[in-house]
């Protein structure tokens, strides 16, 4: 039976705030993953779990919450990919795999790149193309023919649209009319003014329609008044399909002729068309060529995402609930009838409305739930479809956003709140509480985080946190949201230029230094190979940890381990992903964090009896991240030491972000120790008993794992050998 959209989450939100911000958290797993149904106000219980220098793993987590994690080796293997960066020029983003191979980087990653290609985002199979039809905030002069023509325009100020503009330019300064739409100059002294006249393209010639005639009211313009730029279209995704990778088609920020007041928010144009049924018919031609161009058995595999984020007014979206509403219905209907019934879509993927202390889960935001997630999500499930007149539009997939950060409404800086990996299990579930508005139709469609990644850290910069504290809260708020039914995440960057960090050559000519997210998603590849699900096993301590002499925090930090682990198809080998993470960066204290698996998986597909087959020690292979073997990290260390960081914070950055001109000056020589540290970082190895012990008997295994936060492992554990 269809449960009612119309259950409010006022109690339960309020409830998740006021339990995450208070002094002492106690980080447990909720009883209920999702709201009940009645709408009484409801307490909801977080029981917490107390241990004292052990941190044992529990056999399930809850009875609430998936133990199961498909395709572990896929989790981090998407990425979105934005406006300008969607550019003719390949070597801005792509690797040549012939470059990947000469480097050694596809040992080092796992990653030979995708059937068929010759170049690659490493580490990626899977790509959100956003605002890939245009919209953006200011432009690009974009000629395919010209590899290096992308061009940034003057400023913001002059890349507005301009009325009745006609390609190929226009300039427009505040002491000139140039509504007779003169032809673009640069920097060229005006014949009748007498004075240098700044100029550019605007802002709509980066989109791929633009019009054919001069009439600009959207409700007076007959069928087919627009032309397409074809040629920037495919400029922009040929290098996505032609290697193979799997596009997210991103629909999201309508091109400029579209719309009869257009605004332009902090990501580009944020109103929805003034005319529904043509700008149906521009995404219907649109899908007609792409299906021309690269086949329907390849355009009915890919994604198709309505929207980025419309619950943050006046951000990504600036209008109203209404008007994205009826937009999706005629989009949809496009997609539907060009790509057929079964066609992949569903809605943007929505800003954080459940993590606390966020903007977006407030409702005087205008993106709480209450506010716009629910009402779109409503109109989705059962409202009246404007372009077909039905009811209710096709969703195939929901996706959200979820970042780490330092930075959060009522938490003190330096406190860690916002880095709590249980924040991630919030994001989960309230993905759940979407599907269970109606369970019939969204019940078992699929969850994803399509941004992920941290933010700012405590002194409001920002920072993917490249270092040990990354790749442990990576694998720690992976584990939460995969525990809670996200079955991927789209990572940002993935690595810098070790021989110029500010990018200025391309990607495929300099060596790399790769992320901690990086390192998490090599070391899924290489730990579970053809394991086709995992077991999650995870627990969270209440035990806080003592603060470091001269600490200026004000309160210590949780430290949580959790872990994921599957058997191989042949059940010889055990693979486990590990992170101890405490949301402290400086929380030293020493744990022994135990992991508990069965061997039942051996007698079931072998027919041994369990206690046969795991009985003794064993040794573990595998890899280990920690401060000391971070090259990020280590970087950090020298460069305090020889006074060449940007910031006096003892923060992790990118190299860009974390070196002043004369550490950026000197890391080209530095390289090679940065980069053997990275190898050996990458390169299995048999791990010292002393921070892994396998230990089974009568079928039942632990592992025990000695490490001081931030640690992330991934072990392969042979159990046809025993070393004792």
């Amino acid at each position: 039976m269809m449960q009612s959209c119309n259950r409010r989450w006022d109690s339960y939100m309020n409830y998740i705030i006021a339990f995450m911000l208070s002094s002492a958290i106690s980080v447990a797993v909720a009883d209920d993953a999702l709201p009940p149904t009645s709408t009484q106000d409801s307490v909801f219980h977080f029981p917490a779990l107390h241990y004292q220098n052990e941190i044992v793993s529990k056999d399930v987590i809850g009875p609430h919450v998936s133990t199961t994690l498909p395709s572990p080796s896929r989790f981090w293997t998407a990425a979105p990919m934005t406006d300008r960066n969607l550019n003719p020029n390949r070597s801005s983003w792509l690797v040549a795999l012939r470059d990947l191979i000469e480097s050694e980087d596809d040992k080092l990653l796992n990653w030979t790149g995708l059937p068929g290609a010759m170049y690659t985002y490493p580490l990626t199979n899977t790509m959100s193309t956003v605002r890939i039809l245009g919209g953006w905030s200011n432009s690009m002069f974009v000629n395919p023919s010209v590899e290096n023509s992308t061009a940034p325009c003057c400023s913001r100020d002059v890349c507005h649209p301009l009325p009745a503009c006609t390609p190929p330019g226009c300039c427009r300064e505040s002491h000139i009319d140039l509504s007779d739409n003169s032809t673009m100059r640069s920097f060229s002294n005006d014949s009748r003014l007498g004075v240098p006249r700044m100029c550019c393209n605007p802002a709509d010639w980066s989109d791929v329609a633009y019009p054919s005639s001069a009439v600009r009211d959207m409700h007076s313009r007959t069928s087919r008044s627009f032309n397409l730029r074809l040629e920037a279209l495919f400029a922009r995704l040929d290098h996505i399909v032609n290697n193979s990778i799997l596009p997210v088609l991103v629909l999201d920020n309508v091109d400029y002729m579209f719309v009869d007041n257009a605004t332009v928010g902090k990501y580009g144009q944020n109103m929805a068309p003034s005319n529904y049924s043509l700008y149906s018919e521009y995404i219907s031609e649109i899908l007609s060529n792409m299906v021309s161009r690269y086949g329907r058995n390849e355009t009915s595999k890919w994604w198709y995402r309505i929207g980025t984020e419309p619950n943050t007014r006046p951000g990504h979206w600036g209008d109203t609930n209404e008007h994205y509403n009826t937009m999706y219905d005629y989009v949809a209907n496009a997609i539907v009838n060009v790509i057929g019934p079964d066609a992949l879509v569903g809605p943007g993927n929505f800003c954080p409305f459940y993590e606390p202390g966020t903007g977006c889960n407030r409702s005087i935001r205008g993106g709480g739930l209450n506010a716009t997630v629910q009402p779109i999500m409503e109109h989705l499930c059962h409202g009246h479809n404007a372009a077909t007149g039905g009811w209710g539009s096709p969703v195939r997939f929901l996706g959200s956003s979820f970042y780490g950060s330092d930075g959060m409404e009522g938490c003190t800086r330096g406190e860690g709140c916002g880095y709590n990996p249980a924040n991630a299990a919030l994001a989960g579930q309230g993905l759940q509480y979407l599907q269970h508005l109606n369970a019939s139709k969204l019940g078992t469609v699929p969850l994803q985080f399509m941004e992920y990644g941290t933010l700012t850290n405590a002194y409001t910069r920002v920072s993917a946190e490249p270092g040990a504290f990354g790749g442990a809260w990576t694998v720690a708020s992976s584990i939460q949201a995969a525990a809670n039914g996200v079955s991927r995440v789209f990572h940002w960057k993935l690595f810098d230029n070790v021989d110029t960090p500010v990018n200025s050559t391309p990607n495929s000519t300099q060596r790399r230094l790769y992320y901690s997210n990086a390192f998490v998603a090599a070391a899924a590849r290489k730990v579970f190979a053809d394991a086709d699900h995992a077991q999650i096993l995870q627990t969270e301590s209440a035990e806080t940890l003592a603060k470091p002499t001269g600490s200026t925090m004000r309160s210590p930090g949780n430290l949580s381990a959790s872990a994921m682990g599957a058997w191989s198809q042949d059940a010889t080998i055990f693979s486990l992903m590990a992170s101890v993470f405490a949301t402290h960066k400086n929380a030293s204290a020493q744990t022994v964090s135990k992991f508990r698996f069965s061997c039942g998986t051996v007698a079931e597909r072998t027919g041994r009896a369990a206690a046969d087959a795991c009985e003794g020690s064993y040794g573990a292979t595998g890899l280990y991240l920690t401060r000391e073997r971070s090259p990020y990290d280590v970087i950090l260390q020298e460069a305090q030491q020889n006074n060449w960081t940007r910031f006096n914070d003892g923060e992790v950055y990118s190299l860009g972000g974390m070196l002043n001109s004369a550490g950026q000056a000197a890391l080209p020589q530095r390289a090679a120790r940065y980069l053997g540290l990275q190898r050996d970082l990458f390169t299995p190895s048999q791990l010292p008993t002393d921070v892994v012990h396998v230990e089974c008997s009568a079928g039942n295994c632990e592992l025990s794992l000695t490490a001081t936060p931030p640690t992330v492992i991934a072990v392969r554990i042979d159990v046809t050998r025993r070393t004792q």
